[in-house]
């Protein structure tokens, strides 16, 4: 549906649903807070698609790519809504962008945005998908409106 955009919040729906040995349910506390970086607690790690490499998360990517000890023509930034695979933080399987593990079922982020390629476990933020912006941003969606005129 065109305007409608992924963003999901992890739930305890599939409580039947086992992956090894562990519930869907505990999966989703398993290693909350303990993985991610010093912006965003997640538990899985992105790789670039410009370089191939991998980082927990976009600024991640920027802040060691455009480094003053970077060469300043491999200076660049992460295409964020090109990113394709990501790496389970706890069991280190690569795989498409998605919420869930697909070896281990853990949650990779409470608040997932498969638009945005976004997973953040810090839901206090208040993280909504703005349509007309193409991003997510925080604040919550009711505290806030999407100016035509100018654009933000």
């Amino acid at each position: 549906m065109e305007g409608v955009c992924e963003t999901k919040s992890c739930t305890t729906e599939l409580k039947s649903v086992e992956f090894g040995n562990h519930q869907n349910g505990s999966l989703m506390e398993t290693g909350l807070g303990n993985y991610g970086c010093s912006h965003y607690r997640r538990r899985c790690k992105i790789r670039a698609p410009c370089c191939n490499e991998v980082f927990y998360c976009r600024h991640c990517h920027n802040e060691s790519k455009n480094s003053p000890e970077s060469s300043p023509l491999k200076q660049h930034d992460i295409p964020r809504h090109e990113v394709e695979k990501v790496i389970c933080s706890l069991c280190d399987t690569e795989q498409d962008v998605q919420q869930y593990c697909i070896n281990c079922g853990v949650c990779m982020g409470k608040y997932f945005c498969g638009k945005c390629k976004f997973f953040d476990d810090d839901v206090s933020k208040n993280q909504y998908h703005c349509v007309e912006c193409g991003i997510c941003r925080t604040g919550g969606k009711e505290n806030f409106f999407h100016c035509n005129k100018c654009g933000k």
